[in-house]
């Protein structure tokens, strides 16, 4: 999937707000969580070769 500025028709307000574990959790469930570790697990163990 490709989130650059490009694909957008108008300009994004990108916010430059701290966030945090906890709050990146709040909509996220253990299904979304678990495969995203994983595809980032995979993704590191490939680099490392």
């Amino acid at each position: 999937m490709d989130f650059t500025e490009e694909q957008f028709s108008s300009k994004i307000d990108y916010q430059d707000i701290d966030s945090n574990r906890a709050e990146a959790y709040q909509d996220t469930d253990d299904a979304q969580y678990s495969y995203l570790k994983s595809q980032v697990d995979r993704y590191l163990r490939k680099a490392e070769r």
